[in-house]
């Protein structure tokens, strides 16, 4: 879970550095679900669902997992259909009109949360696997500021 957290935290970033923010939502969405995973597996104390996710055995949906209305903001972008271009790429522009995004652009509006938000998550994923392994508090404590600073500057949080 960690290890597919990082991958598709990294792939976000390069699609977001490439100006494409919405292809990242697909990474966006697989992160949240694995945190949602991460937290099944530290929260069964028999192991058995983490011997279940490995063997690709789990049940549940993932919608069930993150709530429907989260999942199909997320589900947009990956998808060939027309939620994907109305929801993300449309872009109101002057008198009412809409223009369609086709090449890269950059939205630090959006990017910036949404790095801030993956960021947390996947530090989250690895806490929380560490510790369902038996590892004491293994998060680096200048991680955690640095993480909860991008937060606090992004995503407006309060301190506590």
């Amino acid at each position: 879970m960690a290890v597919q957290g990082f991958r598709a935290l990294r792939v976000a970033l390069l699609a977001i550095t490439s100006g494409y923010d919405d292809q990242a939502m697909g990474q966006v969405r697989l992160i949240a679900e694995l945190l949602a995973r991460a937290h099944k597996v530290y929260g069964d104390k028999s192991g058995e669902y983490a011997r279940q996710w490995l063997s690709g055995h789990v049940g549940g949906s993932s919608s069930k997992l993150l709530g429907q209305d989260f999942w199909e903001l997320l589900s947009g972008p990956p998808h060939a259909n027309a939620h994907a271009v109305l929801g993300w790429l449309a872009i109101p522009a002057e008198e009412g009109r809409t223009k369609v995004v086709l090449g890269p652009e950059r939205r630090p509006t959006m990017s910036n949360p949404t790095l801030a938000i993956m960021s947390g998550e996947v530090r989250d994923i690895g806490y929380l696997l560490a510790l369902a392994s038996g590892n004491a508090d293994p998060r680096p404590k200048t991680l955690d500021g640095m993480i909860l600073e991008i937060q606090q500057r992004f995503l407006s949080l309060d301190s506590d």
